[in-house]
């Protein structure tokens, strides 16, 4: 089970290329998506889909998180 809010970290890879390599703590999230607050403060809304990030070393593809955080633990993922 991978609990992502309040932490840090980094997006791999996402289809919008500016987001790329942007570091932040994830403030929010949904279903579908995550808020990141970037380290200049600016809030960031990314689709779990169509993301790669990483976490404490570990990299993560997006689809793997899909479902709020109940339905994972629900779900054993």
């Amino acid at each position: 089970m991978i609990d992502l809010l309040g932490s840090e970290i980094e997006i791999m890879g996402y289809p919008d290329a500016s987001l790329v390599g942007r570091k932040g703590k994830v403030v929010l999230e949904t279903k579908k998506t995550l808020i990141i607050q970037t380290n200049t403060g600016r809030k960031v809304m990314v689709m779990k889909a169509n993301l790669v990030l990483k976490h404490k070393d570990k990299v993560i593809y997006g689809g793997s998180l899909l479902g709020d955080l109940a339905y994972r633990i629900k779900k054993g993922w």
